[in-house]
């Protein structure tokens, strides 16, 4: 039986009691059919394009890259309850109509697709959002198979007589609304199913993995020794199914001795949710931006898993950070048994940041044994990486450093007045003086925002069914400014008096809303806030109303929306006077210069995004002050470009029109 050893924190218990009545029991409800982009650069595409090569030091019991298709597979599955004769997973080939250039084809995915080792050659879909609407916005129950539905994709008959002990190792791209995603195993050829996997437990309603997401499950139980195992991917709908699992290059692979695994995050079989995290004071969420009068102690936890069959002696974690403030720490040793899962942090020996700014943190697992050779198959998972900012003045989950983005646009069917909204814990009294917003590059000069910064109630874990109608304090309506467009930020003030009233802007120590209302300008639907799905939050650290329920949905992961208190009126360093950043010529054709001046040397990297949040190129220049480098844009479409040039503490944004 896997068992985790549990941090004796309010943080551990308390997000584990969410997330057990999120996963059983979803309590905040949930809204499908507003568009997200994303994309993935901390494992991009051409880091990901090496030869599928095997190490000689893994067994490979059966594989299958989908390079001819799969007709091997027994492919089924149903709608409402109803068997529907017409398969409805897709086999995506290259030279299948569509072929593998095309991911999801559903009205909200913007043609998103997996970006495993080996998806030139084919890999497989189940479609739901396309199911269902037929890829027209809106149309939901209007496409061929109309959710709820259901997809089984079973694999052939895999003879495990002479292997005790092995696993499933695989690649995907998932994104769901309400759906379950399962391995189901089954040792007499698929006559009986006895038992489940339950894969994306961890993924919040209306979020995505990344787009080459890995995957591996010990299935020695079932199918250990056995001549007839089976086993089958099952996509379920839990009342409304939504929006798409892509997969690729399966593996059935002999279970290694020694193989240990840092977890960002661990779903258990009761559907408890475990995070590697940092964790301020004991605070429930992930903070990405933290100021430094509301933070007096780290843990950090790492979430560890023995994906060998051999107990592992001496298993520790290493704690490096490295920032304003260093600090390195190994958690006291433990026996991680085969197959078992545990947690390591710091918290013998807290860390306390003394200044301010950015803190990179990395987990590093080992134990007495020698790990798993390196398999191009797979990446490395001994290590995690995070990372926060200690600030001057502003709070949120949300990391502006981070190259994983979800864009999430206003309804485009005429739903002005939605509001995206962060949860906030504050532990000290403040002043909230303005909130900044990370805008997407689709948001326009000319659309409007108000803020308001509510209370929580008593019963807010509960069914929230109405408004948080308690405004404490609120901004007046804030027109987008052409500055905001280009830089993708705005910085809102709260103001003392607003209208002729005047407003208590001081916070006490508690849990607060803080709301942005976003309407369009004119008919065009052109204001989005990003959404970082770098790191798994609870799922109640963003939420958002949709008006015409007047209900609050959750979201997942981090709203780019940053409380500031006190003095400071722009917190989080989106442009400092020290650095000068410009394109030439812009608009462009086939060419772009990027010029910067800088007063101190630094690491800059330069990453350019299309308008779905697609990497389209990064560049990375080290200990310099003076960047004068020219970017091809031969590969480039026409359209608008978002270039952002990054530091360790600032981010400066423009924008690019490539021009054919």
């Amino acid at each position: 039986m896997r068992k985790v050893l549990l941090l004796l924190s309010a943080a551990v218990i308390g997000g584990s009691a969410f997330a057990q009545s999120h996963l059983q029991n979803k309590q905040v409800e949930e809204f499908k059919g507003y568009r997200l982009t994303e994309m993935d650069a901390n494992e991009s595409t051409q880091t990901r394009q090496m030869t599928n090569q095997r190490s000689a030091n893994v067994n490979v019991i059966w594989e299958d890259d989908f390079s001819s298709g799969i007709s091997n597979w027994t492919n089924q599955g149903g709608i409402n309850g109803t068997t529907n004769p017409t398969p409805i997973w897709e086999y995506r080939g290259p030279n299948t109509t569509p072929d593998t250039a095309t991911g999801t084809r559903g009205a909200y995915g913007n043609n998103r697709r997996i970006e495993s080792l080996t998806w030139q050659n084919g890999f497989v879909i189940f479609d739901s959002d396309y199911l269902d609407n037929a890829g027209i916005v809106g149309n939901f129950g209007g496409g061929a198979v109309p959710a709820p539905h259901y997809g089984e994709l079973i694999s052939p008959v895999i003879d495990l007589s002479n292997h005790p002990n092995a696993q499933i190792e695989f690649y995907q791209f998932f994104r769901q609304f309400n759906s379950f995603t399962e391995i189901m195993l089954s040792n007499d050829g698929g006559t009986t199913w006895v038992d489940t996997i339950l894969v994306n437990g961890d993924i919040e309603t209306n979020n995505a993995t990344a787009a080459n997401s890995y995957q591996v499950f010990d299935v020695s139980a079932v199918g250990g020794g056995q001549s007839q195992f089976r086993f089958k991917f099952s996509f379920r709908d839990d009342g409304g199914s939504y929006y798409f699992w892509q997969i690729d290059d399966v593996r059935v692979i002999e279970t290694p001795d020694n193989d240990l695994a840092i977890l960002p995050t661990y779903t258990d079989a009761q559907g408890l949710l475990f995070r590697s995290s940092v964790i301020a004071d004991d605070r429930d969420a992930d903070y990405g931006y933290i100021p430094q009068n509301q933070l007096s102690d780290v843990t950090f936890q790492a979430i560890v898993e023995n994906l060998g069959k051999v107990d592992q002696p001496n298993t520790k974690v290493n704690f490096d950070v490295v920032g304003p403030t260093n600090f390195n720490q190994d958690a006291p040793a433990q026996t991680a048994a085969a197959f078992d899962v545990y947690s390591f942090d710091n918290s013998g020996n807290l860390f306390t940041p003394v200044n301010q700014g950015l803190y990179e943190v990395t987990m590093t697992v080992s134990s007495d044994s020698t790990d798993r050779d390196p398999d191009p198959f797979r990446p490395s998972n001994n290590s995690y990486t995070t990372d926060f900012n200690v600030s001057d003045s502003a709070m949120g989950v949300a990391r502006m450093r981070s190259t994983t983005r979800l864009g999430t646009t206003s309804f485009n069917q005429g739903e002005d007045g939605i509001r995206f909204a962060n949860l906030i814990e504050l532990t000290q009294e403040d002043t909230i003086t303005s909130v900044t917003l990370g805008l997407s590059v689709i948001t326009r000069p000319g659309a409007t925002v108000y803020l308001t910064v509510r209370d929580t109630f008593p019963n807010f874990v509960g069914n929230v069914t109405s408004d948080f109608a308690n405004i404490l304090v609120e901004s007046d309506f804030y027109e987008i400014t052409p500055e905001d467009s280009i830089n993708g930020f705005a910085t809102i003030p709260i103001p003392e008096v607003l209208n002729g009233t005047p407003q208590d802007r001081v916070l006490s120590p508690d849990w607060y809303i803080v709301s942005a209302e976003l309407y369009s300008s004119g008919n065009t639907y052109d204001i989005a806030i990003l959404d970082d799905g770098t790191v798994t939050q609870p799922w109640y650290a963003t939420l958002f109303y949709y008006p015409p329920q007047q209900r609050w949905y959750s979201n997942g992961n981090g709203m780019q929306i940053w409380a500031n208190f006190g003095d400071a009126s722009s917190p989080v360093g989106v442009e400092e006077n020290d650095v000068e950043f410009s394109l030439t010529p812009n608009p462009a054709q086939n060419m772009v210069q990027v010029n910067l001046n800088a007063e101190q040397n630094a690491d800059f990297h330069v990453v350019i995004t299309n308008i779905s949040g697609q990497v389209m190129k990064s560049e990375t220049f080290n200990n310099v002050n003076y960047i004068n480098q020219n970017i091809s844009l031969q590969n480039f479409a026409a359209g608008m470009y978002t270039v952002q040039v990054r530091s360790a503490d600032q981010v400066i944004t423009k924008k690019l029109v490539v021009t054919k």
